[in-house]
């Protein structure tokens, strides 16, 4: 069977299936060209087969990337950054000026704040703590952290 390919005239093709939708030319031994027809199975195996090397080779590039990446890019990357020394030493900072606030309230306000918001223990465990009723130790802290934001106003007004 005779087929016309961009002009030339073709006297042998390969056929691996009926139901064709693709043909490629390929060069054999004697420089003639031959075809292979195939059909979907085999080209959708060809595009997994192109698809597979490609995920490799970009696989490849980035360990080729990785391997040429500074401390400080690879931190730019970072979705969970690590705290840089100012930021920790402000964290520690403004944690030590809370709790010398809360200690500057009056005697029982300053324990039962610390209480709950330090030790973060609830207004049941501290009334416990304590042998008071309830309502007594949340009014107590309600009141004690409505002082220590005006105190830490006054603080951040000043700084």
């Amino acid at each position: 069977m005779k087929r016309k390919y961009k002009g030339k005239k073709l006297n042998d093709y390969i056929v691996l299936k009926s139901y064709y939708n693709a043909v490629i030319p390929i060069n054999n031994v004697n420089e003639k060209i031959k075809f292979i027809k195939f059909n979907k199975e085999l080209k959708e195996e060809t595009k997994k087969h192109k698809r597979q090397v490609k995920s490799q080779k970009n696989e490849f590039d980035r360990h080729i990337e990785h391997l040429t990446l500074t401390e400080t890019q690879i931190n730019k990357r970072a979705i969970n950054k690590a705290p840089t020394t100012e930021e920790i030493f402000f964290e520690k900072e403004g944690e030590r000026q809370i709790i010398k606030t809360i200690w500057s309230l009056p005697e029982p306000q300053n324990r039962r704040v610390y209480m709950f918001i330090v030790e973060e223990f609830s207004l049941t465990e501290i009334a416990k703590i304590e042998n008071r009723a309830i309502p007594v130790i949340k009014r107590s802290v309600d009141r004690g952290i409505k002082k220590l934001q005006e105190k830490l106003k006054k603080f951040l007004a000043e700084g």
